[in-house]
Formats: C-alpha cells, structure tokens, sequence
C-alpha cells in the first residue's frame, strides 16, 4: 500500500503525530528566539560603543585646539560641564608629562589617556584612547 491510501484510510493526524509537530515548533522557536535576541544585544553593544567614540572625538578635538598649557587634570569638570547631553558615559581625563622621570628634559610632550565608562545591558564597557599633546613653538 503507498502512502497516499495510508493518508485516505486514516483521514486525520494522530496523537504523536501533533506532540512530535509540537516539539518541532518549540524547538526552533527557542532556537529563533536565542538568536534573535543576541543580534539584539549586539546591536545595542555597537550603537552605545559608537556614541562613546563620537564622545571621545568631541573631547579630543577639544583638547587639540586649547593651548598647551591649559591641558591638566583640571579638565575633567569642564568636560562633564560642557558635555551634559551624554548623561550615560563617564569620562575621565588622566594627563601626565611625557618627561615626568627625568627633570632636565624641558616639559613640551604631555600624554592625554581618555577613558569613557558606560554600562551596557548586564555589563560595564569602557573605551580608552591615549593621544600626545604637543607643545607648540
């Protein structure tokens, strides 16, 4: 007998035949379901780590253009002043000179390390750039 007097002689699904449909179902809904929500939680990984790039650009060109001698630890006030709209980064400033170990050597090379804090989901991320300033002559 082929399949298809099968079909017509039992002229309906049994019961294993819609628990084994059912278990299919479920199993790639949770399988779709997985997968959907990491391309979620990447996506928004990306989007937050984008702003805190721009952020850091911002700051950097900020940093650029005032001169050499008013770049210092002070800064980090002004920066959170200035850059209220970013209510969800934390920057923080760290400058030291290039020539802190020897005292001879004239003070024209400072090292300005950004790092900028942000939470993201479950987990805290923070992004960190260093760039020379250089004294201009």
């Amino acid at each position: 007998m082929n399949m298809l007097n099968k079909f017509k002689l039992n002229m309906g699904a049994t019961l294993t035949d819609v628990v084994i449909a059912m278990l299919i179902i479920m199993l790639f809904t949770g399988i779709l379901t997985t997968t959907f929500s990491g391309i979620y939680k990447n996506n928004i990984h990306i989007k937050m780590n984008a702003i805190a790039v721009d952020y850091a650009i911002k700051i950097l060109e900020d940093i650029d253009k005032m001169p050499y001698e008013e770049v210092n630890n002070t800064l980090n006030e002004e920066i959170t002043k200035k850059y209220e709209n970013y209510k969800n980064y934390e920057a923080h400033l760290d400058i030291e000179n290039y020539n802190k170990d020897d005292e001879n050597k004239e003070d024209i090379i400072k090292i300005v390390t950004l790092t900028i804090k942000y939470n993201v989901i479950d987990s805290t991320e923070q992004y960190v750039v260093k760039k020379l300033k250089i004294k201009e002559m």
